[in-house]
């Protein structure tokens, strides 16, 4: 059983704020929009309450990488001539918006990491938790490269697959390897 102060419902006020843009754009009634503003309320609460902080980082971290693969996908059109990808909801023209979103959710896993590194649980899990902080910019240099990869065209496949193939991803993962020993 969780103890109450762990699954920390204090926070979950906050997620009320969802249900204000629903009023104030008058759709509250509106039955599937309602619904998918509840779907969120849960998925916030819960995120609210996930325990040693890693829903967050992931959400942020995969979020950014789904969107580094939307970029990629949308990168060859203007060569095919097609406005859109079929069956997507995304255009040409919405590949800017896509990699501020991709760049922003990626350093957004920083944050939260460097958010879990101040936390009280980390005292308790290492000796040395303020090491853990040179992850973070392991992890900047990770997701900018990734990036920028993209944006020169390098990256032609799903990010996942492209991280994998990648000699200096394999690098970087080894030396925060490194980083989490040295913080024991």
């Amino acid at each position: 059983m969780v103890p109450q102060c762990a699954l920390r419902p204090h926070q979950w006020v906050k997620n009320v704020l969802i249900f204000v843009s629903l009023v104030l754009d008058h759709k509250l009634p509106a039955g599937p929009v309602l619904l998918k503003a509840v779907y969120a309320f849960v998925a916030f609460c819960c995120a609210a309450s996930a325990a040693s902080w890693f829903l967050a980082f992931s959400m942020f971290l995969f979020l950014g990488l789904a969107f580094l693969k939307r970029y990629s996908e949308l990168r060859p059109l203007p060569a095919t001539g097609a406005p859109c990808l079929e069956g997507r909801g995304y255009a040409w023209a919405d590949r800017e918006l896509i990699a501020t979103m991709g760049a922003a959710s990626g350093y957004l896993s920083v944050l939260v990491l460097a958010l879990y590194v101040n936390s009280e649980q980390v005292v308790v899990l290492y000796s040395r938790p303020t090491v853990l902080l040179l992850i973070c910019p392991l992890l900047l240099y990770w997701i900018s490269r990734m990036w920028l990869r993209a944006h020169q065209g390098e990256i032609d496949q799903d990010a996942i697959v492209a991280a994998f193939r990648d000699p200096l991803s394999y690098t970087v993962g080894v030396c925060a390897a490194a980083v989490m020993v040295a913080a024991l």
